[in-house]
């Protein structure tokens, strides 16, 4: 119930995108932060998961909405692409 209460704080793909071509990337290089996402997404989702079979859910949960906090401060205070990409990444 907690973790559903919590969704809207995180970004859509689309505020990622708008954010990443505010600091300049061209239109052109747009896919990248979706690469990037997915790529991050793809890489950590395993892992994620073991940790979750060995765990209770409220450290993962506690330990989600910190990285989701620092993602969204970082994503705030960006001023170029690598750092846009860095709280994408996130």
């Amino acid at each position: 119930m907690f973790g559903g209460l919590l969704t809207p704080a995180r970004f859509s793909e689309a505020f990622l995108v708008l954010r990443a071509e505010h600091v300049g990337l061209s239109v052109t290089f747009i896919p990248i932060v979706m690469v990037v996402m997915s790529v991050t997404y793809s890489a950590s989702a395993y892992p994620s998961g073991r940790l979750a079979d060995k765990m209770s859910r409220c450290p993962i949960l506690i330990t989600g909405c910190l990285v989701l906090i620092i993602a969204d401060v970082i994503l705030a205070v960006a001023g170029d692409v690598g750092m846009v990409l860095v709280g994408v990444a996130i």
